[in-house]
């Protein structure tokens, strides 16, 4: 974000409007190729070492239809389908708003250059905030309670700016509507950040509880199951971003300085609408998955003893 807002997409003689700088996204396209091989490699080679300390399980030989029924064994665990449910509405949502984002900061906040070079650092500031606040939360508390109030506050912070929009009762555009937005949307962020980490630690109780019940342990399953979900909604996101744009009337190469306040207001409530709808129900979803702190810890007990006698722990 940095090198697109301050470097990519800046304003020029051809796009006075720096987010419509169509060479700055054909370079910021290469870019981004260049920086996910390299995110990529660092995170594998970090993590190789890693290896070693896994469980160790021992391969068997299997058919093809051996291999389906152990799959379906593994997958057919209610916390897995509630997890993937909600996470279908939140990375859904997450889509949603990173297709729209652009377009928001154009038509509807006006951000000028500089502010749009401020941006990614309130952002990470906000993720940041996150990795402090969602471990002492999920700790201390019921996770899919944190994980529900964080999904509903996070939907709430996201809204109001578009509401006060819709009200009329923001400062022109400015370094006033940036000093009142700009502390929202590191709330935002944090907020939404924190329910996906502790999203990603009730998966990993979900690991331990089928462990417990199969006498498998599947993290990968699991977790590839989880990060397909995230593509895959995210497109459609994505693919839903293109129809409220195509519905709220605004044009390709359409001038964010005469674009007209109707269609703005347009683009956002149905933007604020789905999402609140989305939300709610991936918050509600949180709140029905099975297990909390009580039997998540007697089950890792239980897993402790079984291999420290050498053998397979399977619960009643």
């Amino acid at each position: 974000m940095l090198l697109a807002y301050g470097v990519l997409l800046l304003p020029s003689d051809d796009y006075p409007v720096g987010l419509l700088n169509l060479t700055g996204y054909h370079r910021l396209a290469l870019a981004a190729a260049l920086l996910m091989v390299v995110g990529v490699l660092v995170s594998a080679i970090g993590t190789h070492g890693e290896i070693q300390r896994l469980p160790k399980v021992e391969v068997e030989s299997q058919s093809f239809g051996a291999v389906l029924r152990e799959l379906w064994g593994t997958l057919h665990n209610r916390g897995f389908v509630i997890l993937i449910l909600a996470g279908v509405c939140a990375y859904t949502n997450q889509g949603i708003g990173y297709a729209l984002a652009n377009y928001f900061y154009a038509y509807a906040w006006k951000l000028s250059p500089g502010a749009l070079q401020l941006l990614p650092l309130t952002l990470f500031a906000g993720a940041m905030a996150a990795f402090i606040i969602a471990p002492r939360i999920g700790r201390n508390t019921s996770k899919p309670k944190a994980a529900s109030a964080f999904v509903l506050l996070g939907a709430g912070s996201y809204i109001v700016p578009y509401a006060m929009l819709m009200l009329d009762v923001l400062p022109p555009p400015g370094w006033t509507r940036v000093a009142i937005l700009y502390p929202m949307f590191a709330t935002t962020t944090a907020l939404n950040v924190s329910s996906f980490i502790l999203g990603a630690s009730m998966m990993a109780d979900v690991v331990e509880e089928s462990q417990s019940r199969t006498g498998r342990r599947n993290e990968g399953v699991f977790f590839a199951g989880s990060f397909f979900v995230q593509k895959c909604t995210s497109g459609l996101g994505i693919a839903a971003a293109g129809a409220i744009l195509a519905l709220a009337g605004l044009q390709e190469k359409m001038d964010p300085a005469t674009v007209s306040q109707a269609k703005v207001n347009h683009l956002v409530l149905m933007f604020i609408l789905i999402y609140a709808t989305l939300g709610s129900i991936a918050a509600f979803l949180f709140t029905r998955f099975p297990f909390g702190r009580a039997e998540h810890e007697a089950r890792l007990a239980g897993l402790a003893a079984a291999e420290n006698e050498g053998l397979p722990h399977v619960s009643d």
